[in-house]
């Protein structure tokens, strides 16, 4: 600075002073505006890269991105999706390009309403999968139509995908389709009952064709089921595991004394060894 002073002989120190402490203070600036730009575009390649990897489908943690970065930008991230008409439905359909999306029912299903909705009222939360807890969007979608709640997939939904649909009906029709829904449900129930018991049958059926049970009785409606096994066991023993008529230890059934289709219960006292042939035999009599 000495050549400015030294041609500049009409200014004074003090002026001289506050000149010299004013370059110091933009030249300082300078340098704090080059270190803040450095750091924006440092910032901006991050950002890039983050969301080139995310669209990529690169794991955040494969990325050389300090965790708060990763965390701000989800959290600022926005889940998009449409609602659509379609006839007798209203579909919601999912516009996430990066992520998947996933959703948990808001409505109540522990009461008996079998997924009526009503217009208005939470239906489901919309989540991000992949991305961690703290770092996790929620959004909250309300019920765009009455009607009944459905859907095929409630994971990993992608882009252009159903996420669930409304089955469209007047809300004076709400008790009517309860109704109709509460049958469907019963019969529903009744099935799966008679197709565990058929499935138990069979499996009964082939475990004394194999030869593994044969503690078994058959009643008059032709349904087999299995002895309690203390009362087999103590049947048995009783009867030395012999056929009570001739003596013989192969192919041995249990035989109720009094028949089934007679009255007879299915106790140690009505209970009795019989080979297969004097069972035969025997028949229904008493």
């Amino acid at each position: 600075m000495g050549w400015f002073f030294g041609n500049n002989k009409g200014i004074s120190k003090t002026h001289a002073e506050e000149i010299e402490t004013l370059v110091e203070k933009i030249t300082k600036l300078k340098e704090e505006n080059k270190q803040l730009k450095e750091t924006v575009d440092r910032y901006w390649n991050m950002y890039l890269t983050l969301k080139d990897g995310i669209i990529n489908g690169v794991e955040t943690a494969a990325l050389d991105i300090p965790p708060y970065i990763i965390n701000a930008y989800l959290l600022n991230m926005e889940i998009k999706y449409d609602i659509e008409y379609d006839g007798d439905y209203c579909r919601i359909i999912s516009r996430q390009h990066t992520f998947t999306v996933s959703y948990r029912r808001e409505f109540d299903t522990t009461k008996d309403n079998y997924n009526w909705i009503n217009e208005g009222e939470a239906l489901i939360t919309l989540l991000l999968d992949n991305v961690s807890y703290s770092s996790q969007k929620h959004m909250i979608i309300k019920a765009p139509a009455f009607g009944i709640f459905e859907s095929d997939n409630n994971k990993m939904i992608k882009m252009n995908e159903e996420i669930c649909r409304i089955r469209i009906y007047p809300k004076e029709e709400e008790q009517k389709i309860k109704e109709q829904l509460e049958r469907d449900a019963i019969k529903k129930a009744v099935l799966k009952k008679e197709r565990k018991k058929m499935i138990e049958r069979e499996t009964l059926d082939e475990l004394i064709d194999e030869g593994k049970v044969f503690n078994v009785i058959t009643a008059k409606d032709g349904n087999r089921t299995t002895i309690p096994i203390d009362v087999a066991n103590a049947v048995w023993n009783r009867d030395g595991g012999r056929c009570c008529y001739c003596g013989s230890k192969k192919d041995l059934e249990f035989d109720h004394i009094i028949p089934v289709s007679k009255g007879g219960a299915t106790t140690f006292r009505n209970l009795q060894l019989l080979c297969h042939d004097c069972n035969l035999h025997k028949s229904n009599n008493i």
